[in-house]
């Protein structure tokens, strides 16, 4: 419009172009750059073009490699995608989303999976003392959650992860991930970065009991989520009344007295 003959500045469509990026912002954090003709470059996270003169990109949800349960934004290039670092996405409505989900709900969702695995097998090893309405030393009361354990969907070898609870003492509310160079594994705390470094399996680490079979190859990488499910899974695993195991396992028998003339 502006390159017309009359040259005359296009000042609706000037506006209605930054009322655009505004409400652009809003969803991300945004940099803007203007060339000399006027245009606008727009470039988000740590780069990445939105916009470059009359080209366009997009950004797209993809499913984690390393968590088929979790959305991850993706830019898209050259026919794939790119998934983006959430340290990226700062600012605007969704870098808060992904910040939320990161810094307060997997926390807090780990730490009250905890909190139920604690409480369940406290609870069912109270009960499997006591003695049923059948005269049976109790079972398990509660199901417990096992860990939840992801392969990195990069994986070339044949390694199948397995992980289970066996110290609920032991457990902290981090996520791990495992690691495999060739020769040795290492596996790494979230929470910290902590680092533990070793060469056969079986292993038990912060209460969590790691096995692998078949044959993983150098590069592949497993999601270990030891809590995440504890407190959403947890379920009362009777439903015979009479197997509630409320009595003390305590037999006792009496000699019949003497008989006096």
């Amino acid at each position: 419009a502006q390159g017309a003959a009359n040259g005359q500045p296009a000042n609706s469509l000037l506006d209605q172009r930054d009322q655009l990026m505004a409400d652009l912002s809003k969803e991300i954090q945004t940099t803007v750059v203007k060339q000399d003709d006027g245009k606008y470059n727009v470039f988000i996270g740590n780069g990445q073009p939105l916009v470059i003169g009359t080209q366009t990109y997009a950004l797209k949800t993809t499913i984690s490699p390393t968590d088929p349960s979790r959305a991850e934004v993706a830019y898209a290039t050259n026919g794939g995608s790119v998934i983006m670092g959430e340290n990226s996405l700062g600012g605007g409505n969704l870098g808060g989303l992904l910040a939320f989900r990161s810094q307060s709900l997997d926390p807090a969702q780990n730490a009250l999976g905890r909190v139920a695995i604690g409480l369940a097998s406290d609870f069912n090893a109270q009960h499997r003392l006591g003695q049923d309405l059948n005269g049976n030393l109790g079972g398990d009361f509660f199901t417990v959650a096992s860990p939840r354990v992801a392969a990195s969907t990069t994986n070339t070898g044949t390694g199948v992860l397995s992980a289970s609870i066996s110290n609920v003492s032991a457990l902290t509310a981090s996520d791990y991930r495992l690691n495999y160079d060739g020769t040795n594994y290492q596996l790494t705390r979230a929470t910290d970065g902590a680092v533990t470094t070793f060469s056969t399996m079986p292993q038990t680490i912060d209460g969590v009991s790691l096995n692998i079979s078949g044959t993983p190859a150098a590069g592949d990488s497993f999601l270990i989520r030891p809590t995440v499910d504890g407190a959403k899974s947890i379920s009362v695993a009777i439903s015979d009344p009479a197997l509630i195991a409320a009595a003390a396992p305590i037999r006792s028998t009496a000699s019949s007295p003497p008989i006096r003339s």
